[in-house]
Parts: C-alpha cells; structure tokens; sequence
C-alpha cells in the first residue's frame, strides 16, 4: 500500500476484506513491525504501522473530475473503505482520533469539484462520505470532525434529495446531537 504500484490498489482491497469482521479490524489496525533501533516505539510514531501507512495512501492526489478509473482513485476510494472497516470498535475509533485519518477524509470530499448528484458508489467521494457515516457513530470521533469544521464542508453536500443528501444530513444530526427521524421528516414535510 506504500509503494507507487499497481498492486496498491489489491493490497487495499485484500485489508478491507479482512477487516470487515471486527476482530480482524482491531488486528489489522494495530500491525506495527518493531523497529530494531526502537522497539518501543508507538504506532502513531512508527512510520511503518499500518496506520501511518494508511494515512499516506489517504495524501494521494486526487483529481475529482470524472475520467477514467486511476489508480491513483481506486487507491484513495479503497483505502476509505479500509478505514471505514477499521474503526469497527471504540479503541480503533479512539486510534484514529488522534490521527490525521479524520481530517485526510474530510479533505477528499473538501477537494471534490463534482457536485454530489455526479457521485456514484465507485466514486472516492461515495467512500469517503461512507467512511465520514462511520465516524460519527463514535463520540470521540464525532469530536475529531467537529474540531476539524466537518459541518461547514458536509453542508455543501445536502439538498440533493439523492443518497448523498441522506448520508449528509445524517453525518450533521449525530454531529448536532439531534435526530434524523426528526430532521428529515422535517426536510420533506412540505411535499
């Protein structure tokens, strides 16, 4: 995943197989080799965790306009799916807070150009709001967005009447603390 080559791409998806049953999140998350020269060294300090191998293949450039697939797309697009998967239990989420993940995500959607009605599910965008969803079921991550200003950039999204108006407006109600049965029946009262 670390490496400039086709393969980064099957190594996201092979990780993001075996990181949807829980136990294998938690185990994938914290792979860290040790370091000779330090073998204590912590996971966010190691430049060779998968978290910190993650987070680089999250700083790929990513050109939103609708060409082609990329490697460099499928890359980002698999690597959200892979952290969506991983945030599977509170001690991943709080893994995560205290990297640069959350905020990695958010500027995929804060870069995108396209508007949300030209998303599709093998969109990086799709993932990266799919991985946002994810996020905001865990308090302290929810935390992480608030601080890194996730409603000003998910407001952009909404009022599509798509999925992507959904998923955005239930990111912002577990970021507000309210309910989205309320705020979307609200949205549509008028119809």
């Amino acid at each position: 995943m670390d490496k400039d080559i086709p393969e980064r791409v099957l190594a996201s998806i092979c990780l993001t197989n075996l990181s949807i049953i829980p136990e294998g999140g938690k185990a994938i998350l914290y792979h860290a080799p040790i370091q000779e020269w330090c073998p204590e060294l912590s996971l966010l300090s190691n430049p060779e965790s998968l978290i910190r191998i993650v987070e680089r293949s999250l700083m790929l450039k990513f050109d939103s306009i609708p060409v082609e697939l990329s490697m460099y797309k499928e890359s980002l697009r698999w690597s959200c799916h892979l952290v969506k998967n991983l945030c599977s239990c509170e001690e991943n989420a709080n893994l995560m807070s205290i990297s640069q993940i959350p905020n990695l995500v958010l500027n995929l959607l804060k870069k995108s150009e396209l508007p949300s009605s030209s998303w599709n599910v093998e969109s990086v965008e799709d993932a990266a709001l799919r991985t946002l969803c994810k996020f905001a079921t865990w308090p302290i991550l929810r935390l992480t967005l608030l601080e890194a200003n996730a409603t000003e950039i998910i407001t952009g999204f909404t009022g599509g009447e798509d999925v992507y108006d959904y998923k955005s407006h239930e990111i912002l109600c577990s970021l507000s603390g309210q309910s989205m049965e309320n705020s979307w029946e609200h949205k549509y009262e008028e119809l």
